[in-house]
C-alpha cells in the first residue's frame, strides 16, 4: 500500500489517467474526460479552481468553497510575482492565507507553492 500523499497521488494517477485522442477546445485546455461508467463529460480549463472543482465533484470529492478561493487568489499571486508586483502578490497571498484559515487545516496544504 502505498504511503505518504505524493506516492498516493501517483498510484491513484497510474491507475485513472489514461492518454487519449483529440478532445478539442485546445486553446480551452487542459482539457479532461471522465468516463467513470456514467455519460462521459469533458472538463475545460483544468487549472482553474472551478473547472477542476466541478471535475473533482463529478468524482465524488468536494472541494470547499473557501479553498477555491484560496486557490485562486494564490494563482493571481504568482502571476503578480512573474509581472514582478511584489507588493500585489503579497496581499493576494495575505488574502489566500485568511480565506484558507476558515478552512481549519482542512485544505490548507493547496496553497503550497511549487
Amino acid at each position: 500500500r502505498p504511503h505518504g500523499p505524493g506516492t498516493l497521488q501517483e498510484a491513484f494517477a497510474a491507475s485513472r489517467v489514461q492518454a487519449c485522442g483529440c478532445l478539442g477546445g485546445c486553446g480551452s485546455g487542459p482539457n479532461v474526460v471522465t468516463t467513470d461508467g456514467g455519460p462521459s463529460d469533458v472538463f475545460h480549463d483544468v487549472y482553474k479552481p472551478s473547472s477542476c472543482a466541478a471535475l473533482l465533484d463529478h468524482v465524488g470529492v468536494t472541494v470547499p468553497e473557501a479553498a477555491q478561493r484560496a486557490w485562486l487568489r494564490r494563482m493571481y499571486a504568482m502571476r503578480a510575482l512573474r509581472s514582478n508586483k511584489g507588493g500585489e502578490a503579497l496581499a493576494l497571498l495575505t488574502e489566500a492565507l485568511q480565506e484558507a484559515s476558515s478552512l481549519k487545516g482542512r485544505a490548507a496544504h493547496l496553497l503550497t507553492c511549487t
